[in-house]
């Protein structure tokens, strides 16, 4: 595994990230044990969104590792609530993105975490358990993707972990893009049916391939562009980061970045399609 003190900003993110790396390991377990398990029940909490005991275990997890590695840290975690920090630092925990795919047993889903001193972040991660992905990035020194191969030969073997820098993908065509984003559904209630069918129109493929995935796949190159139109606190987590430290540009609808306050929706990609991707779903809005 990479030692992100090479390429830290200053101490105490290098701390912050390797706690967070370790911290990672330890909830990939809790995941994969409750995943596709026959026993695994789901409740809809008060908002009509879903919650598991996968979930609670696992914000559980990193609150514990938090107050007892950083005491005067705050938290904000999607499950259990926001604590003050005494610190200036502040976590942001979503433990399962994706709990529709996960209850349902399909492994688009991920835990999200990230650092953040004075409102900036400073490092953060996105860990796929179910598919042995992970991205991670410390403010001034990249994104890194570490994953499990899975060619032929390694299948069935001993296997390594595969770590290397990672960036956006270079494309500067709407009409050849990839582009991944949420159900139609998520659209339609934010009342922006018009952005998704402008997308569906104009790109060259619209994937929903959502959740934090759409995230990971953007940053690791595999697709072009990240859309959404809803987005929480923890849903978009690391990403400004992750996403800045891999070349490209990830802002609101409104084209604003992230300056201390959390997007609440997202359009990401490479800085040669950012801005078309952004007109593309502002075009009838004036």
């Amino acid at each position: 595994m990479m030692d992100v003190r090479s390429s830290a900003s200053g101490q105490h993110s290098s701390e912050r990230a390797q706690c967070m790396l370790a911290w990672l390991d330890e909830t990939d377990a809790i995941a994969r044990s409750h995943f596709q398990s026959a026993a695994l029940h789901v409740e809809v909490k008060p908002d009509q969104t879903p919650v598991t005991a996968a979930d609670l275990a696992i914000e559980h997890h990193l609150r514990d590792a938090i107050a007892r590695c950083f005491p005067d840290d705050g938290i904000i975690g999607e499950e259990h609530g926001t604590t003050n920090n005494k610190s200036g630092w502040t976590w942001t925990i979503d433990p399962i993105d994706g709990t529709v795919a996960f209850a349902r047993g399909v492994p688009l889903f991920g835990t999200l975490i990230v650092a953040s001193h004075e409102g900036v972040a400073a490092t953060g991660a996105c860990s796929m358990p179910a598919l042995g992905e992970r991205v991670w990035a410390v403010a001034g020194g990249g994104a890194w993707w570490q994953r499990l191969p899975v060619t032929r030969e390694a299948i069935g073997a001993a296997r390594t972990s595969l770590v290397e820098r990672t960036r956006v993908r270079s494309c500067h065509s709407v009409e050849s893009a990839l582009v991944c984003t949420s159900g139609s559904e998520f659209f339609r209630r934010s009342d922006r049916i018009d952005a998704w069918e402008r997308l569906a129109r104009s790109v060259g493929s619209l994937r929903g391939w959502s959740d934090c995935y759409s995230g990971v796949l953007l940053v690791t190159g595999r697709c072009d562009a990240w859309v959404d139109p809803v987005m929480a606190p923890w849903d978009i987590g690391p990403f400004p980061l992750l996403v800045h430290e891999a070349g490209g540009i990830c802002t609101d609808w409104g084209g604003r970045s992230s300056g201390g306050a959390p997007l609440q929706s997202v359009c990401a990609a490479s800085e040669g399609l950012h801005a078309g991707i952004l007109n593309l779903l502002n075009a009838s809005r004036g």
